[in-house]
């Protein structure tokens, strides 16, 4: 029964399993997790399995997927015939508005507009208390409501109201926009869903995180957890120096906070996987491989700080259709080669998909299912990528107990240094080392500049004492 993946800690929240559900005996409801998890009402469930089967983190699918990445590699969901690009979009606004470039928002936009498709299913921010959700799921059925929603959200999204809604509703042709897990499952979703969604975005993702995620954040930054409040972890300004260097803000009446997120604690409750979806561990899919379109931050390959989006189409009417909108002026786009597309944020690719299969067996159930389907060569125990994963599933497992206990308080580099020297001890020492090697070189910097403008002082001092009376007579005069 799905109830199974909630309890075996592999369920993301989305929804797909009460969507499915031919009787509607599955409900999702809100937990104090951060997350909506299925309730099955057993007077209603025939037994029919459809949910498991539907279900993105299926442990027979998810290790089949898992299978397939690592024999491909990083470059897995990246088919040699899509088209890569850097796009954004063609409104100076509303690409300032988006946390990248846009291209999403003018793309979908322009769908909309043109009559291709009726409406985007997609998630937007909401202003909510701590504890509740930050993030809903709708139909939007106008650009400007496309452009509103415009923002990354590090949230889960549940979309089971939605596609029930526009599976009972009149005929329409719609997009979704989604994240790799999500894709996983739509083609196994009952007809009457799937006929409607035309076209499939999806958010390049390392992993999710639960609501807790941002509510903790906030509080660390002064918000109120008794008022509601809306947040933008990605916020861009004028000042910014790089794409890279994006800003969180948070909003609650008249109050505003908006700072760098390398100044808030954004960076490293993100690396470390605080409050991480733990199902997020043992998904081998970076890029999306069954979306239509695939999208991400361009980091590494450019910085500029009105922001640019890496795409990838592996739909030749959607690639068509792009073009389109590029010769009205609707989105910006720039060719660019696989190799290029597959450079930026290349050491995630390699952590999802070359690794996922060793973080399988930290897993009782997906260990079994890799037995079965006679990989458990691949589970290594000892690795650098097994004992990164058993770090990250402490640190998402102790970041829930801590800020049980003690609400946003917890110590956050305090937990994430434990985890590196109860799990990787090695990589906390060169960890250190590199800091120690750094501080060194900017004193050592400090030291050479110092001398270097005493020795030009002196210089400079010696040349006005070798100057004839004459010389001096004239500086005087021309001061």
């Amino acid at each position: 029964m799905i109830e199974t993946i909630h309890q075996e800690s592999l369920c993301i929240g989305c929804g797909l399993c009460a969507a499915s559900c031919p009787t509607e005996a599955i409900e999702m409801h809100w937990t104090d997790e951060g997350i909506d998890v299925p309730d099955i009402g057993d007077s209603r469930c025939t037994q029919c399995g459809l949910c498991l089967k539907v279900c993105p983190n299926n442990p027979e699918r998810l290790v089949e997927r898992a299978i397939c990445a690592q024999e491909a590699g990083p470059a897995f969901g990246v088919p040699r015939e899509a088209t890569a690009c850097f796009a954004h979009h063609g409104e100076t606004t509303a690409r300032a508005d988006a946390a990248s470039g846009g291209a999403l928002t003018a793309i979908l936009s322009s769908l909309l507009s043109s009559g291709e498709i009726d409406g985007v299913i997609g998630p937007r921010g909401v202003p909510a208390q701590v504890g509740q959700p930050h993030v809903e799921c709708v139909v939007h059925r106008d650009v400007d409501s496309i452009k509103a929603a415009a923002s990354s959200h590090y949230h889960p999204v549940n979309y089971a109201q939605v596609l029930r809604e526009i599976a009972d509703g009149p005929d329409g042709k719609y997009a979704l926009l989604g994240l790799p897990c999500t894709m996983r499952s739509l083609e196994l979703l009952p007809k009457k869903i799937r006929s409607r969604i035309a076209y499939t975005f999806c958010l390049i993702c390392s992993h999710n995180a639960t609501a807790r995620f941002t509510d903790c954040l906030a509080m660390r930054e002064g918000i109120n957890p008794d008022e509601p409040f809306q947040c933008d972890l990605r916020h861009k300004n004028r000042q910014m120096e790089n794409a890279s260097r994006y800003l969180n803000r948070f909003s609650q009446g008249e109050k505003e906070i908006c700072r760098n997120r390398f100044e808030t604690d954004f960076t490293v409750l993100w690396r470390e996987h605080f409050f991480g979806i733990e199902a997020c561990l043992y998904c081998p899919d970076f890029y999306g491989i069954e979306a239509d379109c695939s999208v991400k931050d361009p980091w590494g390959v450019r910085n500029d700080p009105a922001g640019w989006s890496l795409t990838l189409i592996r739909n030749p009417r959607l690639a068509e259709l792009v073009e389109q909108f590029a010769k009205k002026g609707e989105v910006v786009i720039e060719p660019c080669t696989l190799a290029t597309f597959l450079h930026s944020q290349s050491a995630t690719a390699i952590y999802k998909a070359r690794d996922a299969i060793i973080r399988h067996g930290m897993h009782p159930r997906l260990r079994q299912q890799a037995k079965e389907n006679g990989k458990s060569g691949l589970l290594g125990s000892l690795s650098r990528a097994a004992r990164a994963g058993r770090r990250q599933r402490w640190i998402i497992r102790r970041s829930n107990k801590e800020y049980s206990l003690h609400g946003a308080d917890l110590p956050v580099r305090r937990i994430a240094r434990i985890g590196y020297l109860l799990y990787e001890p090695d990589a906390y020492l060169d960890f250190l080392l590199q800091k120690i090697k750094r501080r060194f070189t900017r004193i050592y910097n400090r030291h050479l500049r110092r001398r270097f403008q005493s020795t030009k002082g002196l210089a400079h001092n010696g040349s006005d004492n070798n100057s004839s009376p004459k010389e001096k007579d004239s500086d005087d005069q021309n001061e």
